[in-house]
């Protein structure tokens, strides 16, 4: 089975997520999502493929890698997420046992037309979590091993390494120190 997925639209999904974006963050948003899709890939044997739109800023990034056997590619400045994928199923051999993760409705459809299978970020993620717990209970092992650790906790340990400064309280406010 081939797994494509629509990056930043998955990423997204929440677009309050977007909003709370912070400066460095994006990064690992994308890197923490490739970790859990690699997992993913080695527990189902898929072929998982990520399209993120190339846009400002791309040339900085190889046009297509590959990263723990999950095959990233970006867009071309002019090109959109949307149309490399639409151009990867139409080079597929075996566009019937693709599924295309999105919620763009334009995208779905042409997804459709070509023969492959739509899936939402929602039913994609729920997949996901499904898999990982299923995974734990068969392994007992921690939730955390397969789904991260929460970036409270990373920062936490982060601060308590020495390897980030400790968050200041804003301005008037006092150190619980």
């Amino acid at each position: 089975m081939a797994i494509i997925i629509d990056g930043y639209n998955f990423l997204f999904a929440d677009r309050r997520d977007m909003l709370q974006l912070v400066e460095g963050e994006l990064e690992k948003m994308r890197n923490d999502f490739l970790g859990r899709l690699a997992r993913l890939g080695a527990i189902e044997n898929a072929d998982i493929t990520v399209v993120f739109d190339g846009g400002e800023g791309a040339e900085s990034f190889a046009r297509e890698f590959t990263y723990h056997g999950v095959t990233i590619i970006f867009s071309d400045k002019a090109d959109t997420a949307d149309m490399e994928i639409v151009k990867l199923l139409n080079r597929s051999h075996s566009v019937r046992d693709t599924v295309v993760v999105t919620d763009d409705r334009e995208l779905r459809r042409n997804v459709k037309r070509a023969g492959a299978h739509p899936s939402s970020t929602d039913e994609f993620k729920r997949h996901m979590k499904d898999l990982f717990r299923q995974q734990r209970q068969a392994h007992r092992e921690p939730l955390e091993k397969f789904e991260g650790v929460a970036k409270n906790e990373v920062d936490f340990w982060m601060q308590e390494f020495g390897i980030a400064e400790p968050e200041r309280p804003p301005d008037g406010e006092q150190s619980p120190d």
